[in-house]
């Protein structure tokens, strides 16, 4: 899977991400020799690819449009975050202002009320007062006149005492009215005072109330930005999760397809050894190299070390071969067979099956015999039964013929039997 420019450039962030991560692990599995895990790679990269509308085709490096049948999208869930409630802090706080205003209003109003009632009251105190000044004035004036009346008292001394006792009336109105003027002016400074205190009190509330209003709208946006990067996170570790739990269906199925793929082989290989390409072919197998060692093992070669010809491959005579050789080498038949693997024309992969056939061989050379018919009998049992699979049937008619329970000839009806 190579550095696509179509990656770059088409997928988004968190795809590209995804698509980095299985990149990572398609080495991974190259290092490690591991097909499975190659494939599972690349096919989930390629899903990540179909939500954008294209394939990197076989490397990951390519660009094909897909059809829209084809395209996906991700279906991984969207995690909600928590959203400000501004319009609800709003309404708290518009409550609370006109509460605090409509109790600063209630109370100024009293208050002036107090004052206003006062006010008037002065002018009435006051004219009470220079009317009771003015009673007080002509009273002491009948008084003086009885008096100089009854002492003989002559008129120049009647009138001197009448202008004093009006100057002095005058006087006391004055200060009357000085009083009333200061009474006025005092009660209007507080009424003054009163509104100015009100309006200090309003603009006051109402500063301290978008103080606290704008404070709280703060927190909001705080708990919405917070929970955005919490809910980030979250969604990341969601999406990892969606994706890794894709991966692992894909590699699932990609493995379980190679087992399946890996057993098909090994059936078309036992075919093959009857000289039968047809199931290699169907797996798109180039059948070549596997005519050429099926001729070269049942091709005529001389002995590990002499002129004996070593006989076909698999037969009879091929295992007495191995035992006499083997024995005469001093070697176990397994360790025979690895040493000399290249001139009997095996590998290192099925020497086990050979040893396993030989031993066989040897078991069923040493006991004692009840007659092919019903061993062939026995063998087509086994191959209509539906419970045992192809491949144990062939590997059955194998060993059944190389420890010659069977003949070649009833071999071959084996084979048309399984309608091969």
């Amino acid at each position: 899977m190579g550095t696509s420019v179509y990656d770059e450039n088409i997928l988004t962030d968190e795809q590209r991400r995804q698509v980095e991560a299985f990149k990572a692990e398609w080495q991974r599995a190259s290092a490690a020799g591991d097909r499975a895990g190659m494939d599972a790679a690349h096919r989930a990269a390629e899903s990540v690819r179909a939500q954008a509308g294209y394939s990197g085709e076989a490397d990951g490096g390519g660009y094909t449009q897909l059809p829209k049948d084809r395209q996906t999208q991700y279906t991984g869930s969207r995690l909600a975050s928590y959203q400000p409630q501004t319009d609800r802090v709003n309404q708290v706080y518009d409550a609370a202002r006109e509460a605090q205003l409509a109790q600063l209003k209630s109370a100024f109003e009293a208050n002036n009320a107090t004052l206003e009632a006062q006010r008037a009251e002065i002018p009435l105190a006051f004219q009470a007062q220079r009317n009771q000044t003015a009673a007080q004035s002509e009273l002491a004036g009948k008084n003086f006149r009885e008096y100089a009346a009854a002492s003989g008292l002559n008129s120049g001394t009647g009138g001197q005492a009448e202008l004093a006792r009006s100057n002095q009336l005058q006087g006391d109105l004055s200060a009357l009215g000085r009083q009333e003027e200061a009474a006025q002016r005092d009660l209007a400074e507080q009424i003054t005072e009163l509104k100015i205190t009100y309006q200090n009190a309003v603009a006051e509330a109402i500063a301290k109330g978008e103080y606290e209003r704008a404070a709280a709208l703060l927190e909001e946006y705080r708990r919405a930005e917070e929970s955005k990067v919490t809910a980030s996170q979250a969604q990341a570790d969601e999406n990892y999760r969606t994706w890794s739990a894709g991966y692992q269906m894909s590699r699932d199925s990609v493995e379980d397809q190679y087992t399946q793929w890996q057993k098909a082989l090994q059936e078309a290989e036992l075919w093959a050894g009857y000289g039968d390409y047809s199931k290699l072919r169907e797996l798109g197998v180039d059948t070549s190299s596997y005519e050429a060692k099926l001729a070269a093992a049942n091709a005529p070669r001389t002995g590990t070390g002499s002129e004996e010809t070593i006989p076909p491959l698999g037969t009879n005579d091929w295992f007495d071969y191995i035992i006499g050789a083997s024995e005469e080498a001093g070697q176990a038949p397994e360790d025979f067979l690895r040493s000399h693997k290249s001139d009997l024309g095996i590998t290192e992969s099925n020497i086990k099956t050979y040893v396993e056939r030989l031993e066989a061989y040897r078991e069923a050379a040493n006991a004692p015999r009840t007659g092919t018919r019903s061993a062939y009998e026995q063998a087509l049992d086994i191959i209509h039964n539906s419970n045992v699979s192809t491949i144990h049937k062939l590997r059955y008619i194998q060993d059944a013929l190389a420890t010659g329970v069977i003949t070649d000839a009833e071999a071959g009806a084996l084979m048309d039997e399984m309608g091969r």
